[in-house]
């Protein structure tokens, strides 16, 4: 039991260093969101302003009871609650559910849950082989667009699980900070060799998938997420409107 508190501790003794985090991962810090986004989306899942507080409040007190799992407070926190249930489509069950996967899997996967600290060896290696960007804008529609890019051709250097750390502290951050209705993710392949595929083993990739797919349902996951892969230039056009 010791050991599981230390380690959500230092998960949020972590998340100081997400500042720093941003403005690594992100060439431009997320824009926040408008009002008239926010009760969009609230909108769309039949939620107010009363009905969020109420129910952020019903999951402080449900945590409160689960002796393994740690309390939620603050308001970095209670944003954070907020937007897991926005992930989880307002279900309640749902989103107990996946906070409960969410700190099981720090206990099982401690390779891809633990130590994200941005100062971390892996990490400095990992921020020269892929990086993750997700756009500072939403679309029109208030989707998300994440831009996924291989660094190099040499694929040396490249370790699978390290990026897919990268990518949990990237969903971290988002979890604390924005709004959106959905991920689209577009991968840009330019660089991607047979040395990087053959480092990636399919135990590994499933469970990075779990673990990236844990704030929402696998059933949501798989309707308001889109993996879409462009050309480099597609990619450049992209990024030429956050310069």
């Amino acid at each position: 039991m010791s050991t599981s508190i230390a380690s959500f501790k230092s998960l949020r003794i972590a998340k100081l260093r997400f500042v720093f985090i941003r403005r690594i991962i992100m060439a431009k810090e997320f824009q926040a969101p408008g009002k008239d986004v926010v009760q969009k989306i609230w909108q769309e899942f039949g939620l107010n302003e009363q009905r969020v507080k109420e129910s952020v409040e019903a999951l402080k007190n449900w945590l409160a009871k689960e002796p393994h799992l740690p309390e939620e407070s603050g308001s970095l926190h209670e944003a954070r609650l907020e937007r897991w249930l926005i992930r989880c489509k307002n279900s309640m069950e749902r989103t107990k559910k996946s906070i409960d996967l969410y700190y099981t899997l720090k206990s099982l996967c401690p390779e891809l849950m633990c130590d994200w600290n941005p100062r971390s060896k892996w990490y400095q290696n990992a921020v020269k082989t892929m990086c993750f960007f997700p756009m500072p804008e939403l679309t029109p529609e208030g989707d998300r667009i994440i831009l996924v890019k291989y660094l190099t051709k040499d694929a040396i250097n490249y370790v699978p699980e390290d990026n897919y750390k990268m990518g949990l502290m990237t969903l971290e951050v988002r979890m604390c900070e924005e709004y959106c209705f959905r991920d689209i993710v577009i991968f840009d392949m330019d660089n991607y060799t047979l040395g990087h595929a053959s480092k990636i083993t399919f135990t590994a990739a499933k469970i990075a998938e779990v673990c990236l797919m844990m704030p929402q349902t696998s059933k949501l996951s798989r309707s308001r997420r889109r993996i879409q892969h462009f050309s480099p230039t597609t990619v450049r056009l992209l990024l030429c409107t956050v310069d």
